[in-house]
């Protein structure tokens, strides 16, 4: 029987990086954010601030161990997407776990 995770992120999920194995914890809900690189801050400087940056779903979250060099460093904004892409949602899979051992 396969495992089915849920895919929406919760306050208070583990989650790792699948590179690095860095681990973080979610702070809060989803929300939206504009995210800016360097050619829209350069846009907002010359007048054209309306037409630059990326509006995403984002996420909080506050680094659990040191591997990516951030430990104790307050928390982190990450693109919904990319956590996505480069997470693993360590709580969900346990939930995913339990709930097929106990329909077992």
């Amino acid at each position: 029987m396969a495992l089915t995770y849920r895919w929406e992120y919760r306050d208070g999920d583990l989650i790792r990086n699948k590179r690095t194995g860095a681990l973080r914890q979610i702070v809060g809900d989803e929300f939206t954010k504009r995210f800016m690189d360097a050619q829209d801050h350069e846009m907002t400087a010359h007048g054209m601030g309306e037409y630059a940056g990326v509006y995403a779903g984002a996420l909080r979250t506050m680094p659990l161990d040191d591997l990516d060099g951030r430990f104790g460093r307050g928390t982190y904004t990450l693109k919904t997407s990319d956590v996505r892409r480069g997470w693993t949602n360590l709580t969900a899979q346990a939930e995913a776990a339990q709930s097929a051992e106990d329909a077992a």
